[in-house]
């Protein structure tokens, strides 16, 4: 009901949320082969390596969702990030990179990493937590939970945790 009521309804230009641009040039993205299997979309992105006298790339395969949007997934648990790679995710990224031996052998929590957590994935971090919009089972040592900060956060295991908290365009 509310969805259909949201659909009938017209708002103001300025009220909603859209992409303005795609990318701030800071990487290269390109396409990448998905096998008969996979219903998600690969692509490379590649960073500069910011390491003195070196042309090297820092190279990362992203997979991203699937063009079929299934109707649970649409009104999931706060999924307005998972659309795409955002800009601002590769301005984090970028930053994460250039500024890497900060987080050597630190933990780290990303907030609101939407569709691919693209910053924690820049960085080599002993500990990472990614807070997603769903949870998700992740095929490598990360950690993933749906945090609703309009609860309050008792949970043990988070508190003294991490060393680093970053986020893009996530309040």
């Amino acid at each position: 009901i509310l969805l259909s009521k949201n659909l009938q309804t017209s708002c103001e230009h300025d009220d909603i949320s859209i992409m303005r641009f795609k990318t701030f040039g800071l990487c290269v993205r390109s396409s990448l082969k998905s096998n008969d299997q996979d219903d998600g979309t690969w692509c490379k992105i590649e960073f500069p390596s910011f390491q003195d006298n070196q042309s090297n790339v820092i190279s990362l395969d992203i997979r991203l969702c699937s063009t079929k949007i299934d109707y649970a997934d649409l009104i999931g648990f706060n999924n307005t990030g998972n659309t795409c790679i955002w800009p601002s995710e590769e301005v984090l990224a970028f930053y994460c990179l250039k500024e890497k031996e900060i987080f050597e052998n630190k933990s780290v929590c990303e907030l609101g990493g939407g569709m691919t957590c693209l910053a924690g994935l820049a960085v080599n971090l002993n500990a990472i937590l990614r807070s997603k919009t769903n949870e998700i089972n992740w095929l490598c040592p990360i950690e993933s939970r749906v945090l609703i900060w309009t609860r309050q956060l008792n949970d043990s295991t988070l508190k003294e945790r991490f060393d680093f908290i970053i986020s893009a365009d996530w309040y």
